[in-house]
């Protein structure tokens, strides 16, 4: 849903900008006005948003393999590395929980780092 308020957000914005009115005054098509002038506008938001919620899905995709919900035992994932590691941890080997849960940190801030550093890339009114 988050990427339909984004878009939508910045399609009503793009639409009202004097260039787009001066477009449609001039006669052009619809189809040229969305890909020539409306999609490049919209484009790099949709992908700052699609990066963090990487990071979302990660994070979620683990936590609920870890309480149970999510993958079956055979398929390998981080969570049911968390879930078995967590046994070990309380035995005293700390290591079966903390290098999969590191992992999971590092995969999560490196998607959300290269949203903000796209962010910073693709949003010109931020360099101003």
């Amino acid at each position: 849903p988050s990427y339909f308020r984004v878009v939508r957000s910045q399609v009503l914005t793009v639409k009202e900008l004097p260039y787009i009115e001066a477009a449609i005054v001039m006669g052009a098509r619809n189809r040229d006005i969305i890909f020539r002038y409306i999609l490049p506008n919209i484009l790099p938001s949709a992908v700052v948003v699609m990066t963090i919620n990487f990071a979302d899905a990660v994070l979620t995709a683990a936590g609920l393999t870890f309480v149970g919900l999510g993958l079956p035992v055979d398929v390998p994932d981080w969570g049911w590395d968390l879930t078995f590691g967590s046994h070990e941890y309380i035995a005293g080997r700390w290591w079966s929980i903390t290098f999969p849960g590191l992992m999971i940190v590092i995969l999560a801030l490196g998607f959300t780092l290269a949203g903000e550093g796209l962010n910073e890339v693709l949003t010109p009114k931020l360099k101003e």
